[in-house]
């Protein structure tokens, strides 16, 4: 229901937008005034003024482990660094493989 007319809210057509490429840099052990304006860093910072910029991400855990699995898994598997084992989880490299799609590291 839209708040300011009363009227219904507009059924979202044409599903999700279509990409050809999805590229994610993470950096962390930098603060964004470390990083975005930096003229030290002028690749880095072209790719953020022309994609896009995701300013109100956080840490889901420390240590960063455990965010990676969030970032990758949708769940916090462990926060162990020392972790050698294998992780059974459904991820987003499976899902992309799924659908026929490929991925790099």
């Amino acid at each position: 229901m839209n708040s300011l007319t009363g009227s219904p809210a507009p059924t979202p057509t044409g599903g999700f937008p279509q990409f050809g490429h999805v590229v994610l840099v993470v950096e962390e052990n930098a603060s964004y005034s470390q990083v975005i304006g930096n003229p030290a860093m002028p690749y880095l910072n072209s790719l953020a003024t022309q994609y896009g910029l995701a300013t109100q991400d956080y840490a889901n855990t420390h240590p960063s482990l455990g965010s990676y699995f969030m970032l990758t898994t949708g769940q916090l598997v462990t926060t162990n660094d020392g972790l050698t084992g294998r992780v059974n989880v459904d991820n987003i490299v499976r899902e992309l493989l799924a659908a026929g799609k490929t991925w790099k590291s």
